[in-house]
């Protein structure tokens, strides 16, 4: 079932959805779900430079931000993560705070501008995933030479 399909106003659904996965699923979203509830505990109570914690149902997407001079350039950039199931990318602070007077000028009223805010978020999500699918998982042993 995708989600352009699914009514996620309606409880029955989603719960005719969840039982309806094959155990393996379950088990896979059971552990994604505990990742990102533990990503998103630690981002409120000890990340500063935490854009946002998500998911795309795969990996857990963790954006955070750094100056431009210490990241060399505006991102994204992945970076590796200890956890495989989570993909963890840095963006410059400049590149977002310039993206966020881009969207005020462009989009004068909130509500519209708090929507196009989230596709480019979204976008930046999938860019990253997508980065992270080529790259393949960072081989601790040469990073740590």
């Amino acid at each position: 079932m995708d989600s352009e399909n699914f009514d996620f106003d309606d409880e029955w659904d989603f719960v005719e959805f969840l039982n309806g996965l094959p155990a393996e699923q379950k088990e896979k979203l059971h552990d994604l779900l505990s990742v990102l509830v533990q990503e998103l505990f630690t981002t409120t109570t000890t990340d500063n430079d935490v854009v946002f914690c998500g998911s795309n149902g795969q990996k857990v997407i963790k954006c955070v931000t750094c100056a431009r001079e210490a990241l060399g350039e505006d991102g994204p950039v992945i970076l590796p993560s200890s956890n495989s199931t989570v993909i963890l990318f840095c963006v410059s602070t400049e590149f977002l705070e310039a993206q966020v007077e881009s969207f005020r000028n462009l989009y004068p009223d909130s509500e519209l501008c708090e929507q196009e805010w989230q596709k480019f978020l979204d976008s930046l999500a999938n860019d990253a995933a997508n980065m992270a699918s080529l790259q393949g998982d960072p081989k601790w042993e040469e990073l740590l030479i």
